[in-house]
């Protein structure tokens, strides 16, 4: 979900130099590394960044793989964005895979993912996979890593007919897995030769019901704006506090969805108990649907649905509030937005 929020959110194109900074904090202070990680983006086209994603780019793979990493926090993957669209529209080029099909990935691993894929039983990516469809590629590669000293694994996926237009053809014999691919653990084994053998299955519709069932615990439907909801119901208030803030220090200050996210982010608050830290964002964003002017004539149809998702978070905290004051500051922003809406239909 973190990558199709990324994807789906307006470009946040004042954020180059975090970008910058998150490159270096990746490369760990390795020059060499982040000077060919810039270089790459600095002189970007989309059949340049292909080239690089489908020859096994040794310093974007270093990049891609970092952002794995548990240290990486939710500041460094939304500075990352622009990145994330680039590559996006340079696999778009690719055509996709019409049959079904079983590749082959080699990873390093450790026995800590081992343990959580045991326990989740999902695998679920920030990055791309790049997998071959000979299995002697993948083995190669995986006993290579292990002679190396590394602990590797060995990747089995299986792709259905029904599934297979999510995956990208690069050639004959590779194909290209896109960044936020779910996969399901059918089985884990470690070989004689040390290597693990993990199979997987590569799914879909999982990722649809998995976002039905939060659905049902927050009733709003997943966005960008509604994110930080989406991560707070699964007991990472933190990262959700850390998403809304930095959508609102980088997003334009008359942006129509800022009263939006004003009114999610008091609402994570409020279910982290932090009442006295919430109200400040409710008053902001009763402010900001009171002194908008949405009858201007540069409001487009994607502002006015933006609002109508907004109406829908406040009657929502309307419901879900036990606060008298909190209860009439929902009120006066659901009447005031919804009088904004009636004049757009008047």
């Amino acid at each position: 979900m973190m990558i199709e929020a990324l994807l789906t959110m307006p470009c946040l194109s004042d954020s180059n130099t975090e970008m910058m900074l998150t490159y270096e904090q990746l490369c760990n202070d390795n020059d060499e590394l982040f000077n060919a990680v810039k270089s790459s983006f600095e002189n970007y086209s989309p059949a340049n960044l292909l080239q690089q994603l489908t020859n096994g780019s040794l310093p974007l793979s270093i990049l891609v793989q970092r952002l794995l990493r548990n240290n990486v926090t939710m500041k460094m993957i939304l500075s990352l964005q622009q990145i994330l669209i680039y590559i996006r529209d340079a696999t778009n080029i690719l055509n996709q895979c019409v049959s079904s099909f079983t590749a082959y990935c080699a990873q390093i691993i450790n026995i800590d993912d081992i343990s959580s894929l045991k326990d989740t039983q999902l695998l679920s990516l920030r990055s791309y996979i790049l997998a071959s469809t000979k299995i002697v590629t993948a083995r190669a590669i995986a006993r290579q890593a292990t002679d190396m000293g590394y602990q590797a694994a060995m990747l089995q996926i299986k792709v259905s007919e029904k599934y297979a237009k999510m995956v990208y053809s690069v050639d004959d014999s590779r194909v290209f897995f896109p960044m936020g691919s779910i996969f399901r653990v059918h089985s884990i084994d470690i070989a004689p030769d040390g290597i693990w053998h993990i199979q997987l299955k590569y799914i879909v519709q999982e990722k649809h019901f998995i976002k039905e069932q939060l659905y049902l615990g927050i009733k709003e439907r997943f966005t960008w704006l509604t994110f930080g909801n989406y991560l707070s119901l699964l007991q990472k208030s933190d990262e959700a506090v850390d998403y809304y803030q930095y959508l609102l220090d980088h997003l334009v200050l008359n942006s129509l969805t800022r009263s939006s996210i004003y009114n999610n982010m008091a609402v994570v608050l409020s279910l982290k108990r932090a009442a006295a830290e919430a109200f400040p964002y409710y008053e902001q964003a009763l402010s900001l649907a009171k002194q908008s002017d949405f009858t201007d004539d540069s409001t487009t149809d994607t502002d006015y649905s933006d609002l109508e998702k907004t109406l829908n978070s406040y009657k929502h905290a309307l419901i879900c509030s036990n606060d008298s004051h909190f209860s009439k500051i929902y009120r006066e922003t659901i009447f005031c937005i919804f009088k904004k809406l009636q004049s757009k239909c008047g």
